[in-house]
């Protein structure tokens, strides 16, 4: 009953604010930034934002801004490009009872209550190796690792599925398979534009003058 009596007055109140369209939602929050390896020289940049990082940061993106693109560079490595993008949190759809449906549009006009993940790491493939079959060991693995990540977030996405928002699972699973499938071209074009550096051995001195006699 309290909590029903402070709801109304909150909402009696709220009527005669301009202020109640955003009344519990900001975009406020911070996204850490992470690559491996460490220190590589990263540009975030999206609508009307850009932004030069050296990994790791810990940056407040403007929730405008959405999507952003994450392109990091490191010395050996290749270019990797990572996309992220801004989900509505629970506190908009208390607008719906604290803000009335104006509240809900302006936060969607404004992205206020949109937030970024919390953490982004990007893995930045290697360039250079001593053999083919240290490359393909690389490679593999990274393979394995974006596979195991996207399986997870397919099961977490279709745990998540009922009668009433079956289309919007599906076509989240359809997208994640879809940044699989990018992942996965990524990652064969860095394998065959990796260089196989073979090591120069150092011919001994004392066998070439030996040699030579």
């Amino acid at each position: 009953m309290r909590k029903l009596i402070l709801a109304l007055a909150v909402v009696v109140m709220c009527l005669g604010m301009t202020g109640c369209a955003t009344l519990v939602s900001d975009n406020k929050t911070f996204t850490q930034i992470e690559t491996f390896p460490s220190g590589a020289e990263c540009i975030v940049e999206g609508d009307n934002y850009k932004q030069n990082i050296i990994t790791p940061s810990n940056l407040q993106i403007p929730a405008k801004a959405a999507p952003v693109a994450i392109t990091c560079t490191s010395d050996g490595y290749h270019t990797s490009i990572e996309r992220i993008d801004t989900k509505m949190d629970g506190w908009t759809f208390g607008n719906i009872l604290f803000g009335g449906l104006v509240g809900v549009i302006v936060d969607a006009s404004t992205k206020s209550g949109h937030k970024y993940p919390e953490k982004v790491v990007l893995t930045l493939n290697r360039k250079d190796f001593p053999s083919a079959e240290e490359r393909d060991k690389w490679y593999d693995q990274r393979e394995k690792e974006v596979n195991e990540k996207i399986d997870r977030e397919v099961q977490t996405a279709l745990a998540g599925c009922s009668d009433d928002n079956r289309s919007m699972c599906e076509r989240k699973v359809k997208k994640l398979n879809e940044f699989r499938e990018q992942q996965l071209l990524d990652i064969k074009k860095n394998r065959n534009e990796s260089v196989i550096s073979i090591p120069v051995v150092e011919a001994d001195p004392l066998i070439e003058a030996t040699a030579k006699k």
